[in-house]
């Protein structure tokens, strides 16, 4: 090929990058509300979940929404990590009240000045009726193969042991100057019993390796992506206020979630 016929190709492959960058970024064709559009979720599988004995057994970590099933142990990697609150009211299909910050509630209201008298934090009556979930997007490890696409995991009552042991371990990373993707955990789930009825828990035992270099290289960009998403408000989740917060040990047909 001569110096010319180089040249045009070149030329030519610049402008087809081009091309499809400007198609990639805006092409028309792919136009889908943004409820539509939210990060999915894991959940721990129970016998009554819709998806036990279709793409799960009772006990194994899945993901409905990917079709995914991930068995009876999970590995993942945090990218964000923050504390949400909601109110859940019986035989309601959706949450009454919640709080993403757990200072204020979704109309703006203070959450210590609670509307409906269910603070999370109040526990003068016994135990709020507003309950705290620890809450992780982050990036999944499957038989040593990392997914490089965002997931979430809401730790929620019988889980909250886990995500709190999880959020501590991150926090002492951060203490090392480490950021929150250089290291993994692993967990697992276990059989526990209360008032008569079997569920599925996440063992509270959380086991933490490295993460490779050549991964936390590859997980920078998503990371930084997700940040900016997410201080434009452009992030949703699955679990954002679903009926699926419901306490199992109260109505024990409904799903635990994480």
């Amino acid at each position: 090929m001569s110096k010319k016929e180089k040249e045009t190709a070149v030329a030519v492959k610049d402008e087809g990058d081009a091309a499809l960058a400007a198609f990639l970024e805006d092409d028309g064709l792919v136009t889908i509300s943004q409820d539509v559009l939210k990060i999915p979720r894991i959940k721990l599988t129970q016998k009554m979940s819709n998806s036990c004995g279709t793409l799960a057994k009772e006990g194994e970590f899945a993901s409905e929404v990917l079709g995914v099933n991930y068995g009876g142990s999970i590995t993942i990697i945090p990218i964000a990590i923050n504390e949400s609150a909601s109110f859940m009211e019986e035989g309601k299909p959706s949450a009454t009240c919640y709080s993403k910050n757990l200072l204020t509630n979704m109309d703006g209201v203070l959450c210590a000045d609670c509307p409906h008298g269910c603070y999370y934090a109040n526990w003068d009556d016994g135990g709020p009726a507003c309950k705290r979930s620890i809450d992780i997007v982050c990036i999944v490890q499957v038989d040593g193969v990392t997914d490089f696409n965002p997931i979430e995991m809401n730790f929620r009552k019988n889980n909250r042991a886990a995500g709190k042991a999880i959020a501590n371990m991150i926090y002492q990373d951060k203490m090392q100057k480490r950021v929150q993707f250089s290291s993994a955990y692993t967990m697992t789930s276990k059989m526990d019993n209360k008032n008569g009825h079997d569920f599925a828990v996440v063992n509270a035992v959380v086991n933490k390796e490295d993460v490779s270099r050549e991964d936390m290289l590859k997980i920078i960009p998503i990371a930084r992506n997700f940040s900016e998403m997410k201080k434009r408000g452009a992030v949703e989740t699955e679990g954002d206020n679903e009926v699926t917060d419901t306490d199992p040990l109260a109505a024990p047909t409904e799903e635990c979630p994480l």
